[in-house]
């Protein structure tokens, strides 16, 4: 690695995605269309270990848990809005001081969204060698109604008469 801290993100990519934290438009665009697929944001740490980049284009539900951060108006960068966020934040950041790879089991939480309605969401972190990303993923809207039926399922088994 040399002195700017520079290392290729992969063997064919083009000269602009050498350097560590900038895409190539082919691999922004990739990126994008792989975490819009999958509704999730994913952040990478700033060198301070303070504000996030993120590595694609934010999905809208994004702004209820980020905001600019206003001490650096000049560059890209995020911090957590979400009370959740900031809590967890403590403990991501004493585990990417401590690991070059793997990541944390999933911590699931909900806030309200866009339009107030909650978000079911689930951050983990991980480390891919100095990269340090957070990986927040959107549950798919019917899955508090799934848990819903089947805890009023559940109940009303409970309080069945018996079939014999």
């Amino acid at each position: 690695m040399d002195p700017k801290g520079s290392e290729p993100t992969n063997s064919g990519g083009s000269p602009e995605s050498t350097q560590a934290g900038v895409l190539s438009s082919n691999e922004r665009a990739l990126f994008d269309d792989l975490f819009r697929a999958l509704d999730s944001l994913v952040l990478e740490r700033s060198t301070d270990g303070q504000a996030f980049r993120p590595i694609h284009t934010m999905p809208e539900w994004a702004h209820c848990l980020i905001t600019k951060d206003s001490d650096q108006p000049g560059r890209d960068l995020w911090i957590p809005r979400s009370a959740f966020l900031e809590f967890y934040m403590q403990e991501a950041n004493q585990w990417w001081d401590q690991h070059e790879g793997g990541a944390l089991p999933p911590a699931p939480w909900e806030e309200p969204g866009p339009s107030d309605a909650p978000l079911d969401l689930e951050v983990t972190v991980t480390a891919i060698g100095h990269r340090k990303l957070l990986v927040i993923k959107r549950g798919a809207p019917s899955r508090r109604a799934y848990i819903q039926l089947m805890r009023e399922m559940k109940l009303n088994l409970n309080q069945s008469p018996p079939l014999f």
